[in-house]
């Protein structure tokens, strides 16, 4: 299998829910520093999230990838948030996996797997 050439560039049909999407994330998880007003979040339910799962299932099918892996905070983290993240995850094909202390003893991260084949 080779890399591929992955290249981002704007998609003006979601750009808003991405950055909606990326002013919820923690600091730790390394986003931008940006002001946000605080009626700026995510609208669930809107099909972003399932649109990315497919595209990036889709292309890495393409390549010949048998297992796709995603982290998430784990469920001993007390989280209404992320307990509707992981139940996405799921819905989308994703088995719970393992939960590690990868991101430290606070952050449990939950790694889930979806086989492709």
């Amino acid at each position: 299998m080779t890399e591929a050439g992955w290249r981002a560039q704007r998609d003006d049909a979601v750009p808003e829910d991405v950055e909606r999407l990326l002013a919820t994330v923690p600091e730790w998880f390394g986003r931008p520093t940006k002001s946000i007003s605080p009626s700026s979040t995510v609208r669930p339910r809107r099909g972003v999230g399932t649109a990315m799962i497919e595209a990036i299932t889709e292309d890495v099918l393409a390549r010949g990838v048998k297992l796709l892996e995603v982290k998430t905070l784990g469920p001993s983290k007390d989280d209404p948030n992320y307990a509707r993240t992981r139940h996405f995850y799921e819905k989308m094909g994703f088995l719970p996996l393992e939960e590690t202390d990868l991101w430290g003893a606070d952050t449990p991260c939950l790694i889930l797997v979806k086989p492709l084949v």
